[in-house]
């Protein structure tokens, strides 16, 4: 069976089809502006390698946020597409939740993500990815007091706080692995959308 992996709410957008009969892994990672808008081509380019089509697929591990609004919006469409015109199945996990099963620690693990505002998403879990509180979004003042008793960072947004890491990406074939569960395709967002008034044209 193919499984599709869809991770396109951090900038560095990724797409990954795995073989589960044969444990090939074949993915395109996208970090330049707009990459929610090239998905679809990605997703070919990734069956033409595997030599299959979207009929092929059994099952989709998308991320559902929190991250850029549009990314969470585009990669679960594609799966809600996929779900109307082939019956696939989806598996859905919070980017909080993917960023720490890829990075396995035998301690706690804080996620600290860039809400690409002021803010920053945290969230800590166990070593067996289980979460220990709620995700939050975060000042900048804050974050630093909510990771004072904390002692393993990874995600992207540890830049912002002049914390040094290499551990912001998701592992493809680790969210390839997760078990085949069927879940409902719902976005998780941590703050709300901001609209910007127009001013009508004289």
């Amino acid at each position: 069976m193919l499984k599709l992996v869809l991770e396109t709410t951090l900038p560095e957008t990724l797409i990954a089809l795995y073989n589960t009969e044969t444990d090939e892994l074949w993915e395109q990672r996208d970090a330049q502006p707009r990459a929610s808008e090239r998905l679809h081509s990605h997703i070919d380019t990734l069956l033409q390698h595997a030599n299959a089509t979207l009929s092929d697929v059994g099952h989709i591990v998308v991320t559902c946020g929190p991250g850029s609004f549009t990314g969470i919006r585009v990669g679960l469409a594609v799966a809600q597409a996929m779900d109307l015109a082939e019956s696939t199945p989806s598996t859905t996990l919070t980017t909080l939740q993917a960023l720490a099963l890829s990075h396995p620690s035998d301690n706690n693990t804080t996620v600290v993500m860039d809400s690409l505002g002021q803010e920053v998403f945290v969230q800590t879990f166990d070593k067996n990815n289980n979460p220990l509180d709620e995700a939050q979004c975060l000042l900048q003042e804050e974050a630093m007091k909510y990771l004072a008793d904390k002692t393993n960072f990874i995600g992207n947004g540890l830049k912002k706080l002049d914390i040094p890491t290499t551990k912001h990406l998701v592992n493809a074939r680790t969210l390839a692995q997760l078990s085949d569960t069927s879940q409902e395709l719902r976005p998780f967002y941590l703050k709300p959308l901001n609209y910007r008034k127009m001013t009508p044209a004289a």
